[in-house]
């Protein structure tokens, strides 16, 4: 039997003088782990489950109550086979889909959450839908999860996190008219205010999104989304050495964003050091080598590096992928700027920053924050 430990309810006390009578009695057994848990004390209700288990095969709901008891402590592999024995045993409960879906999700194995989070299991509590539209998030799949916006929006108008996650796939999918609105909804979560700071940011008002980004990083920081929107908004405010700071440690945490490893590169340009620029730039071409701004970039390199015919092919590839190819038009620019002047490219690219050089007129901070949100 277990060893005492003080009750909190007169429930739990009733029991245990009668197991006290009749130890090896499961029915009694069994109570006392519900008993347990509905107290709050989880030690306790484990205690009693192993009991329960030298007495017998355990029913549904404490199988059940194992597994949540196991993703309480983080032991999410037990958790997973009391919650796979459940479906196995055709218990097909939405909650226990949702339970076995997260233990799936915490192992990396996104496909089996996401086959599981269907129809009824996503649409029974928040949470799950939730869960559905970050795994999807997660893996690119940015249209599925828009898809069920309206559904799962309808279902759970308040649930924060619901649309703070919608609000990030939909920035992703390049719509900042429908992220904006989701993240109306977030309320202070670090991705909602995030998404609305890069709105700002979009808007041209770097000092306000400055401020959302800062409370979203206080929230959670290790967001490489909010730390990147911040050297973007640094960025805007002509503040360059702290915004290569921030982006280069966002590129790292994304790993694959490609338009983090650009921003990088150029800063690395503007700041002198074309071998480190390059690099970066090269880590973007690795990721996506069909993004413009990677020929764009790698181009302005070639030309500064006095490579002008290896520059025209990139800015021609450039420009097939994207007629307003930023780094395109920039190179095109020094091609002109350079003729007869070796050092005219580096003085021109140190201009650019706060002077219109690209397509539309952009500075480099403003392409920079706008092809960086996209990608």
């Amino acid at each position: 039997m277990p060893d005492a430990l003080p009750s909190t309810s007169p429930e739990l006390d009733a029991l245990l003088g009668f197991i006290e009578r009749d130890p090896d009695n499961p029915a009694l057994t069994a109570d006392a782990a519900r008993q347990a848990w509905r107290d709050g004390q989880s030690e306790r209700a484990a205690e009693w489950l192993a009991r329960c288990r030298t007495l017998g095969s355990l029913p549904a709901d404490l199988q059940n109550l194992s597994g949540l008891i196991a993703m309480q402590d983080g032991d999410f592999t037990a958790a997973a086979r009391d919650f796979q024995t459940l479906l196995d045993a055709g218990q097909d409960d939405p909650a226990i889909r949702f339970n076995r879906a997260w233990c799936h999700a915490m192992a990396g194995e996104d496909a089996a959450a996401i086959a599981l989070l269907t129809g009824e299991a996503a649409l029974a509590q928040p949470q799950a839908a939730t869960l559905h539209i970050e795994l999807l998030y997660r893996n690119g799949e940015l249209d599925a999860a828009l898809a069920l916006a309206p559904a799962y929006a309808e279902r759970f108008p308040d649930h924060h996190p619901l649309f703070a996650a919608l609000a990030s796939a939909a920035m992703d999918a390049d719509d900042m008219v429908l992220a904006r609105s989701f993240a109306e909804k977030a309320g202070d979560t670090p991705e909602g205010r995030t998404v609305r700071a890069t709105a700002l940011l979009t808007e041209e008002r770097p000092d306000e999104a400055l401020e959302l980004f800062d409370a979203a990083l206080v929230q959670r920081p290790d967001s490489a989304r909010a730390l990147l929107g911040r050297s973007m908004a640094q960025l805007a405010r002509g503040d360059t050495r702290d915004a290569l700071a921030g982006i280069e440690r966002s590129a790292e945490l994304f790993e694959t964003h490609v338009g983090s490893w650009v921003a990088a590169g150029w800063l690395r340009l503007i700041a002198g050091d074309r071998a480190e620029s390059r690099a970066r730039f090269d880590r973007a071409m690795a990721i996506d080598d069909t993004f413009a701004e990677n020929h764009g970039g790698l181009a302005v390199l070639d030309i500064l590096d006095g490579d002008a015919d290896t520059a025209r092919r990139r800015i021609e590839t450039a420009l097939r992928l994207d007629r307003a190819c930023f780094g395109a038009a920039m190179a095109q620019s020094l091609l002109l700027e350079r003729e007869g002047d070796p050092d005219k490219g580096q003085r021109v690219l140190q201009l650019a920053m706060n002077a219109p050089a690209g397509p539309d007129g952009q500075t480099i901070g403003e392409a920079l924050a706008a092809f960086t949100a996209r990608r």
